[in-house]
């Protein structure tokens, strides 16, 4: 099937705008409801539903609602002709396409026969939203690692100063061991030194706590620096 020219630029168009701002999204729902309300803007797209692990977001009308496919979540790519499907509302559309993807699955009801470059230009768009979605959940796992960090940090700074007070308990009895008798002198030596020991302790399972972090960060940086992540589709 042969395709429009007005249609085609209208789909590159639509393909470029959404590209464009959808990274500029702060919040999952936000960046999700505006991917259904630019592609339910094409002339031959009756209906767009996302499957999201947040929730649904959907602009259809309300008998697309029962469609029986939407409860289907395949592994790859599928495109459901009309007469396979049994909703009310099934003379309204022509088709489902259905394209499955780690981050969401993404339901589009088209009115006519799309062709190979329709599908094509779709499936890219459905890409970027992907793209987009790896991308605002690094930004906040990013945020979490830093914050993490810094609280770590602080923590240490903390211990670094109760570190003291037993140090110069040790200190002291030392000193005044001329004064005071040998055993009350261990004793002191001791109870500091337990008391050290257990803020070491703290300190260990902080720095496993710190590296895991940074380990985290780097895993990020790594997806963030990966050719498919950059990877410019329009």
């Amino acid at each position: 099937m042969r395709m429009n020219r007005n249609y085609l630029n209208e789909l590159l168009f639509k393909a470029f705008e959404i590209s464009s701002l959808i990274w500029l999204f702060h919040k999952r729902e936000d960046m999700l409801n505006f991917f259904c309300e630019k592609v339910s803007e094409l002339r031959n797209c009756v209906g767009v539903v996302l499957k999201d692990t947040t929730g649904i977001y959907c602009k259809i009308s309300g008998d697309l609602v029962n469609c029986v496919y939407l409860n289907w979540e395949p592994k790859t790519i599928e495109i459901i002709p009309t007469e396979k499907c049994n909703c009310r509302a099934k003379y309204n559309h022509d088709y489902l396409l259905i394209y499955p993807h780690s981050q969401v699955t993404v339901y589009i009801f088209i009115k006519g026969t799309p062709c190979e470059i329709t599908l094509q230009i779709l499936k890219e768009i459905i890409f970027v939203l992907s793209r987009a979605l790896d991308n605002l959940e690094a930004k906040i796992n990013l945020e979490v690692a830093i914050n993490q960090l810094k609280s770590n940090l602080e923590y240490f700074y903390y211990l670094s100063d109760r570190l003291r007070n037993p140090l110069t308990g040790i200190l002291v009895a030392t000193e005044l061991k001329e004064e005071i008798e040998t055993e009350k002198a261990f004793k002191i030596i001791r109870d500091c030194g337990l008391r050290i020991k257990e803020i070491v302790d703290e300190m260990e399972h902080l720095e496993v706590s710190t590296r895991r972090t940074l380990d985290s960060g780097k895993k990020i940086l790594l997806l963030w620096s990966s050719p498919s992540h950059h990877s410019d589709n329009f």
